[in-house]
């Protein structure tokens, strides 16, 4: 099939076959791509063409595997800050980061957030309202004058790491 050879080449080119609907490169392979996508989800495609689909790695759910991709980066962000997930909005390092995160709480409150992935977020601990988060569990850290400070608002790993904030904080 002419194609899935050009869906190949890009593939090879490009390393993915993420390819939207309305691709500017080569708007026919994008509109190719898109009723493969539509034909899947409706179980019209035969298994022999799906099989050949997923030898080449073929994207279904580009939606899925980017949400799948932030979630990674959620789960790094976590284990390099002491079991916290809560990215600040203006996060310097990953603004792609801290916008997801909070899109995901967005779509919670909305109540639009398909369920699997809220038991995902749930299981690692996600605090979806982080101003109405216990005292008690805020994460902190060490500023630079040796005061703890807050840094997150997730249950932190050490009992050393909890200071009680409605206690004065001594020097």
């Amino acid at each position: 099939n002419k194609m899935y050879q050009r869906l190949i080449a890009h593939k090879d080119k490009q390393g993915h076959t993420d390819i939207p609907q309305r691709f500017g490169q080569d708007i026919q392979l994008g509109r190719w791509v898109h009723k493969q996508r539509q034909a899947y989800k409706k179980k019209t495609m035969s298994a022999e063409h799906v099989s050949l689909m997923n030898s080449i790695g073929f994207e279904w759910d580009p939606y899925q595997t980017a949400w799948n991709k932030m979630y990674q980066q959620l789960l790094e962000y976590k284990k390099q800050h002491n079991g916290n997930t809560h990215v600040p909005q203006r996060y310097a390092q990953n603004q792609q980061l801290a916008n997801w995160v909070n899109k995901q709480r967005r779509i919670y409150k909305s109540k639009t957030i398909p369920v699997e992935r809220a038991k995902l977020l749930n299981s690692i601990g996600f605090i979806w309202e982080p101003n109405n988060a216990p005292r008690a569990n805020l994460a902190v850290g060490v500023g630079t004058v040796g005061r703890p400070v807050q840094t997150g608002y997730n249950t932190p790993t050490r009992a050393a790491d909890v200071v009680d904030l409605n206690k004065p904080l001594s020097p």
